[in-house]
């Protein structure tokens, strides 16, 4: 758990994302939860474990697991250990990772899963991004493992504010 979590910040510390992900519904977000939801409110409807917090950037990184109910598949592919990987900004969700083991073919059909959504991926230090203009989504791959990271753009704006209030 420890390494996806690693692989998670690398991409996010690394690489400037943004992103908003409707997977399973109609407005922002992903699945049952919404951008901006707050730690309270997603802890309503899953029970979620702490990670870490990253000082830099004021982020708290937590685990999920599936519900019951949910579906353990993304873009027919198996969430490994259906887990989620979520983050919280300010008590606001902002990301969430979904990690997966790359048995077989499962990072190729992921990526030409993307690709046919949302069109050729930028190339990104050892990541791809794919941007349908109000979302951004990042995949990378380790060893047989990868993670497909969503982050809301509201999120990227308000920390480009709070980075030139402190002056940097």
């Amino acid at each position: 758990m420890k390494w996806l979590i690693g692989i998670c910040l690398s991409l996010f510390l690394l690489c400037p994302l943004y992103g908003q992900a409707y997977q399973n519904r109609t407005s922002d977000g992903f699945r049952d939860m919404s951008w901006d939801e707050t730690l309270n409110e997603v802890r309503k409807t899953r029970n979620i474990e702490f990670h870490h917090h990253n000082d830099s950037y004021n982020f708290d990184v937590y685990s999920s697991n599936l519900r019951v109910d949910e579906s353990k598949f993304l873009a027919g592919r198996p969430i490994l250990d259906n887990t989620l990987i979520l983050g919280f900004w300010h008590d606001q969700l902002i990301m969430v990772g979904v990690p997966f083991a790359d048995q077989g073919n499962d990072y190729l059909i992921m990526v030409a899963a993307l690709t046919q959504i949302y069109g050729e991926p930028e190339y990104g230090g050892d990541a791809l991004y794919w941007n349908n203009g109000k979302s951004q989504y990042a995949i990378q791959k380790a060893d047989q493992v990868f993670l497909v990271l969503i982050i809301s753009t509201n999120f990227a704006e308000k920390v480009f504010e709070e980075t030139i209030q402190r002056g940097w």
